[in-house]
């Protein structure tokens, strides 16, 4: 709980103990009974530079969040967070493969929306991507591209059509 750190053994735990069954915050719903301005002031109060003394992470929302809600969250299945570097841990625990996920979090450096990065990634070669949910990402993002265009175009059409003789 004070560091972050990963720990196999809970009897390993400092004097803050540990936290159990922690959740990444790609995706977060606080229900109705967290929200609101007490659980905002508190969590807002974690931000402050006691908070990071001792602390081993770079992922600042998931150390606080974590420690904030630690007992009272619930998690649910992967498909609403597939975190694509786990994606054999979520294939074993669930049977759920990135393909019937809802949500995709593409975690790591390398982001299908960052073509430079794909590209410094395969060398510039026409290689496959790092992983298929890639191919998943751009299938969805021509449609909506086309999706765009098509709604453009017939607003165009609306906002030119006049009455004639």
């Amino acid at each position: 709980a004070a560091t972050y750190r990963p720990i196999k053994d809970a009897s390993h735990a400092g004097p803050d103990g540990v936290i159990e069954r922690t959740f990444g915050c790609g995706v977060l719903l606080i229900g109705e009974q967290l929200a609101g301005g007490r659980t905002y002031s508190e969590l807002l109060a974690q931000v402050a530079p006691e908070t990071w003394h001792g602390a081993e992470t770079v992922h600042s929302d998931q150390f606080i969040l974590n420690r904030y809600f630690a007992g009272r969250q619930t998690l649910i299945s992967a498909a609403y967070n597939y975190r694509l570097h786990l994606a054999s841990a979520i294939w074993a625990r669930e049977g759920l493969s990135a393909a019937e996920a809802s949500v995709l979090h593409f975690s790591g450096p390398i982001k299908p929306w960052m073509p430079d990065r794909m590209l410094r990634w395969t060398g510039g070669a026409a290689h496959l991507p790092p992983h298929s949910a890639f191919s998943l990402w751009y299938e969805e993002w021509l449609a909506c591209l086309a999706s765009a265009h098509l709604r453009a175009v017939a607003l165009r059409g609306h906002q030119g059509e006049r009455s004639v003789e």
